[in-house]
């Protein structure tokens, strides 16, 4: 597609200047130069395309919108198959994500069912995770951060907040 429209461009062009210089026929060369014109501006849209389904492809990626389709019939084979390469990375990406999230879900449950109280949390104190037991433990349905704790023991949050990584 590229290279018919560079083709006709130069084609264009050609008999713009042939018409101008040569013959000197200024208004069909005018009328020829438009249409030159309007070849440049139609080629870099076309180019500018690909830029455009780049940026969405790497916005999908970037915020995990995998519901993104990217059409671009009519446009020529590469468009083809750079949509039909952005929806087999999607796929992948989106199959990944599930994945995950079946992983998770699974550690989940199996940290509910431990008798052992359990707590991860940032450096922060926002809760990562907590389980049944520690919930039970500490008489909170719901804990968002370590802090919340101190109503219980001002200590406790004190030696938490002091943990090491890992400990």
């Amino acid at each position: 597609n590229c290279i018919i429209r560079i083709l006709f461009l130069s084609l264009s062009l050609f008999i713009t200047i042939y018409l101008f210089f040569i013959i000197k026929q200024y208004l069909i060369a005018v009328m020829t130069a438009s249409i030159v014109f309007y070849q440049i501006v139609s080629l870099i849209r076309y180019i500018e395309r690909t830029n455009y389904y780049l940026v969405r492809f790497f916005d999908a990626v970037k915020y995990e919108d995998f519901s993104q389709s990217f059409s671009g019939l009519g446009l020529g084979s590469s468009f083809n198959e750079l949509k039909c390469s952005f929806k087999d990375v999607l796929d992948k990406f989106q199959k990944a994500r599930m994945e995950k999230e079946e992983h998770f879900r699974r550690l989940q449950i199996v940290l509910n069912h431990i008798g052992t109280g359990l707590l991860s949390f940032q450096e922060n104190g926002q809760v990562d995770l907590i389980n049944n037991a520690a919930k039970r433990l500490f008489h909170m349905p719901h804990l968002r951060n370590v802090i919340e704790l101190s109503a219980l023991n001002k200590k406790l949050v004190t030696t938490l907040m002091t943990l090491n990584p890992g400990d």
